[in-house]
C-alpha cells in the first residue's frame, strides 16, 4: 500500500474570493473558508510594518472591511460544492460542521468583553452569538452537540484584556466543551483534579471522532517531560507520556498513533508512535519530502479520525495510520 492513500488537486479561489481557513469534517471532507477580501495578505503586510517599526499605519483598524463576505465549500475527494455564504465574522476562523449541517465559526482571537462566535444554519443564517474565548488553536465538533476547544498559551495565561483583574480566560484550563449556544459543558481539570495530573500549556492537536476527542499538548509537569498525548473518553481522561515534538496533527488507529510533528524551525515528519501504559513509544518517522510534500510547513496539517490531512500549495494529501504503519514495518 502506496504511503499516501488520496492526493486531490483543489480548485483554486475564481474572482475575488480568497483563501482564510480550512477545516476537515467529520466524514472526513475538506471544508475551506474563503473571503471576498485578502484578510491573509493584510494581515501580513500590517506585520511586517510592525517589524520595520511603523506601528502607527492603520493601527487598530479592522483586518477586513465592514461587510466582507465569507462563504464554504466543501471537497469531498471528488468533487467540490458550495455549501453556504455569510458575512465573515473574524480575521481568524476555526470552523467546523455541526450534525445537523450547521456550522460553528469562531475568531481565534478575542478581545475580553466581544463575542468572537457564531452559529450558522446550513444555508449561512446567524443563529447565535457567543464568546469561546481568546487563543483558539483548533475548534472540532462531536456528533452530540459539542463543541471542543484547545487553546494556546495566550488563550490559557491571558492575554487582550484576559487574565487581569479577576478576568480569567475562558481557554484557562487548555480544552473546553462547550454546547452550541456557547455554554461550558466540561472544562479539562487534569487526571481526576487538576492537582492530580498534568496541566496544559499549550493544546497543539486536536482530534474528535468516534466518540472520543485526542489531543496534543505541551504539558511541562507531566512524568517530568514537556509532551503529552491525552485522550478524553465519556469525560475521563487519560494521558500518555511522548518524547517527540508537539505534534500540530495527531491521528489515532488503536493504539497506535500518527502525528505531523517537528520543531518549527525544521522540516516536519510523519511519525508513528505506540500506546504503552503511559508512555507513546515511537516506532519511526516519514520525512514528508520522500512522499514529495515539500521539506516545509505545510498551509495545514490536521488529524481526523485514523486520518492525517496534508494541505500545501493547493493539493489535499491525505495518510492514513494504517498507511503508515505499513511503510514502517510497525
Amino acid at each position: 500500500m502506496p504511503p499516501l492513500i488520496r492526493q486531490v488537486e483543489l480548485n483554486v479561489p475564481k474572482g475575488d474570493w480568497r483563501h482564510l481557513s480550512v477545516a476537515i469534517l467529520a466524514d472526513g471532507s475538506l471544508a475551506r473558508l474563503q473571503a471576498d477580501f485578502d484578510v491573509l495578505a493584510e494581515s501580513r503586510e500590517r506585520q511586517q510594518v510592525a517589524t520595520a517599526g511603523e506601528t502607527h499605519v492603520r493601527a487598530g483598524q479592522p483586518l477586513y472591511p465592514e461587510g466582507t463576505r465569507a462563504r464554504i465549500v466543501v471537497h469531498d475527494g471528488t468533487s467540490e460544492v458550495l455549501a453556504c455564504a455569510f458575512d465573515l465574522p473574524g480575521a481568524f476562523p476555526a470552523f467546523d460542521r455541526l450534525s445537523n449541517g450547521g456550522w460553528i465559526i469562531a475568531d481565534s482571537r478575542c478581545d475580553f468583553g466581544k463575542d468572537n462566535a457564531v452559529r450558522l444554519s446550513a444555508d449561512g443564517a446567524v443563529e447565535a452569538r457567543f464568546c469561546l474565548g481568546d487563543g483558539i488553536s483548533d475548534l472540532q465538533c462531536d456528533t452530540v452537540g459539542g463543541v471542543w476547544v484547545g487553546y494556546f498559551d495566550e488563550g490559557i495565561f491571558g492575554n487582550y484584556g484576559w487574565g487581569r483583574d479577576g478576568r480569567e480566560p475562558i481557554g484557562s484550563p487548555g480544552l473546553v466543551r462547550f454546547n452550541t449556544d456557547g455554554q461550558v459543558e466540561w472544562r479539562y481539570e487534569g487526571l481526576g483534579g487538576r492537582a492530580g495530573g498534568p496541566w496544559i500549556a499549550d493544546c497543539e492537536a486536536l482530534n474528535v471522532a468516534d466518540g472520543k476527542v485526542w489531543c496534543s499538548v505541551d504539558s511541562p509537569t507531566h512524568l517530568g517531560r514537556g509532551n503529552a498525548l491525552l485522550r478524553i473518553c465519556s469525560d475521563s481522561v487519560t494521558a500518555w507520556r511522548t518524547e517527540t515534538s508537539l505534534a500540530k496533527a495527531i491521528a489515532v488507529d488503536g493504539a497506535r498513533v500518527a502525528t505531523v510533528s517537528g520543531p518549527w524551525w525544521e522540516p516536519p515528519d510523519f511519525n508513528l508512535q505506540r500506546l504503552d501504559a503511559d508512555s507513546a513509544i515511537s516506532l519511526g518517522s516519514l520525512d514528508l519530502a520522500r512522499l514529495g510534500l515539500g521539506a516545509s510547513w505545510p498551509d495545514a496539517a490536521i488529524g481526523r479520525g485514523a486520518d492525517l490531512h496534508h494541505i500545501q500549495s493547493g493539493l489535499w494529501s491525505t495518510l492514513s495510520v494504517e498507511a503508515l504503519a505499513n511503510s514502517l514495518g510497525g
